[in-house]
């Protein structure tokens, strides 16, 4: 299955909300003691061919949430990317973080343009 929206989680403390993402999407989430229960009742709760993609990976605490994001941009491009699946993901929600120099450089890199921006979530579109 190829989904045309990543949504990566790096909020630590997302917790519950995790289950309520939507299906349609890649998932990549920050695996803390507060969002791996969640990572697992919804790993039980849905098959690959309903769920989709659900990807968690390590918390590097020492990383603020930008620069987590920051780390995993290019293991998402190189799952999600244009070599990956066709259509590549055209949309990334990164939840847990606000705009950050490095980051949005990144992205841009990729052909990325700022579309939503708060203090919790960033959108990004190509």
């Amino acid at each position: 299955m190829s989904a045309e929206q990543v949504i990566l989680v790096v909020d630590r403390m997302y917790g519950s909300k995790i289950v309520d993402l939507p299906a349609s999407a890649a998932l990549w989430i920050v695996d803390s003691p507060a969002n791996q229960p969640f990572i697992s009742e919804v790993k039980k709760k849905f098959t690959p061919a309903v769920r989709g993609d659900l990807s968690w990976f390590k918390d590097s605490p020492q990383l603020s949430p930008a620069s987590l994001a920051a780390q995993k941009i290019d293991t998402i491009e190189d799952h999600h990317g244009e070599y990956s699946q066709h259509p590549a993901y055209s949309r990334l929600t990164i939840i847990g973080t606000s705009p950050d120099g490095e980051l949005c450089a990144l992205l841009e890199k990729d052909g990325f343009k700022l579309t939503l921006s708060n203090d919790r979530e960033i959108e990004f579109e190509r």
